[in-house]
């Protein structure tokens, strides 16, 4: 008996996407507050504060259906031993696209595994309860015995 499987790891992303909001917030009241020159002062110590609170209520992207990829039978004579990473860009609608950023090596293993990751479901990710654009990664790996 062959023994198939297909381990499929969310990354975690240590990226925050409401970054650009908060750089804009922060660009806007150093502008306002804090005349140019002038480090160290409350108003610049106030801002990085707002940028803080913000990123507390950030909920990530969650998968909602995940299709596991079909071995093939040709896959299952062979055997095989890959992995790949792929990245999400989900929008607030939830709707992704996803390219692989590493491949198996194999392109017949690589176009079967986009064909399944083109089929994935997102909830997107919120950002105090108003949904946001954002990326996922995951990591692929396949072993048939």
């Amino acid at each position: 008996m062959e023994m198939v499987s297909v381990i499929i790891s969310l990354m975690n992303s240590k990226r925050t996407h409401f970054a650009a909001a908060a750089l804009s917030v922060l660009a806007a009241n150093l502008l306002a507050i804090a005349p140019i020159g002038t480090l160290g002062s409350p108003a610049l110590a106030e801002t990085f504060k707002l940028g803080t609170q913000e990123s507390n209520h950030l909920i990530p992207a969650e998968p909602l259906d995940c299709p596991q990829p079909v071995i093939t039978e040709e896959m299952l004579e062979q055997g095989i031993k890959t992995n790949c990473t792929a990245k999400f860009a989900i929008a607030p609608s939830g709707k992704s696209t996803v390219e692989l950023i590493s491949s198996t090596g194999s392109s017949e293993v690589d176009e079967m595994t986009l064909g399944t990751l083109r089929t994935w479901r997102f909830r997107p990710a919120s950002l105090s309860g108003s949904p946001v654009a954002s990326v996922r990664k995951i990591k692929v790996e396949f072993e048939v015995d």
